[in-house]
């Protein structure tokens, strides 16, 4: 009878060291961080909102530099940023670029930052731009980026963008309210460690990135990934659901892009085009013309000669076009499309 209780009091100890394990096992958050997941969520070839880009001198700004992890005053090239949906910003960046260099970041970035959604992009103010391969930032009604740091952002860094934009503009509405806390504990575990670690100032942009991943563009995460988020927070998904969130250009329904008119004086057409790209300029001299991808990578530089550029020998795609001429620029972005 004494062995018969010793045994199953050990089962009991067992059993409930298993239960112990299965629920920490639960509850462990299947990823470090959640912008390292998929890339591609977000595509060079999704619509921006993007409508212009116009430079407007230098003036002195103070910004905050991971660099140095301070705050600096610089006299930084500025440019108004209009999306077509309202919302402006400034693309404040340092003057370590030149000018030319300042203008290719500030429409790189314009572009990106205007394919997310309309919601994302309601408080970001400021654009701050800086070399250095430190990691980017949101906050402060603001993003923060380090172009250097392209080289282990690049791959993801719409997402990236998402999850930073997030904390510019949804933090300080969404991290506290009660429904989210409410969602947080019918969840009963975190999307990712990084989340876990920083309850109140991750979860909102490490479970945004995610629902907008399941929601809206399902097709671009695996099953495994899909199966994953929607098991783990569930509750934190339908919060984001009865939202009712402003998701502008999301879904993307055209691929016709406008052209950006910072000068006015350049008249590009037709955009898109199939090859053949028609500049008229009534400025006298050499105009030189730069083309770029959407990485800043330059493609082809020449002087204009006559009023025609071929892309025909281009792949299909967005280009930036920065078109120079003394103290003139002119950037244009123009979308290739030979089908």
């Amino acid at each position: 009878m004494k062995n018969r209780r010793f045994y199953l009091a050990q089962l009991i100890v067992l059993a409930f060291v298993c239960l112990q394990v299965y629920v920490l096992e639960a509850q462990t958050p299947p990823y470090s961080g959640t912008v390292w997941i998929e890339s591609g969520i977000i595509t060079d070839a999704d619509c921006s909102t993007l409508s212009s880009v116009t430079y407007t001198g230098q003036g002195i700004k103070v910004v905050y530099d991971r660099r140095v992890n301070a705050w600096v005053s610089i006299n930084a090239h500025l440019f108004d940023i209009v999306w077509n949906d309202s919302l402006t910003s400034q693309a404040v960046v340092n003057p370590e670029f030149n000018l030319k260099e300042a203008t290719v970041e500030a429409n790189k970035y314009g572009f990106k930052i205007g394919q997310l959604p309309h919601c994302l992009r309601t408080d970001v103010n400021e654009i701050w731009i800086h070399k250095g391969v430190n990691a980017w930032g949101g906050g402060n009604k603001s993003i923060l980026i380090h172009t250097d740091g392209a080289t282990w952002h690049e791959k993801f860094s719409e997402e990236t963008l998402i999850h930073e934009a997030a904390h510019t503009s949804l933090d300080a509405i969404h991290a506290s309210h009660p429904d989210w806390i409410n969602a947080q504990n019918l969840d009963g575990t975190f999307i990712s460690t990084y989340a876990e670690n920083h309850p109140g100032r991750e979860d909102i942009a490490e479970s945004f990135l995610l629902w907008l991943a399941v929601r809206y563009f399902p097709s671009r995460i695996s099953t495994t990934n899909y199966n994953i988020i929607t098991q783990t927070i569930p509750n934190r998904l339908l919060y984001f659901d009865a939202q009712n969130f402003n998701l502008n250009p999301i879904p993307c329904s055209t691929v016709a892009i406008e052209t950006i008119e910072s000068n006015k004086s350049f008249l590009v057409y037709p955009n898109p085009t199939t090859g053949i790209l028609h500049i008229g300029s009534p400025l006298d001299g050499d105009t030189h013309i730069d083309i770029y991808d959407l990485t800043g990578r330059i493609i082809d530089s020449f002087k204009k000669s006559g009023n025609q550029v071929d892309l025909s020998a281009f792949s299909d795609g967005v280009y930036l076009v920065l078109l120079r001429n003394n103290n003139n620029i002119g950037t244009l972005k123009v979308i290739k499309n030979g089908r």
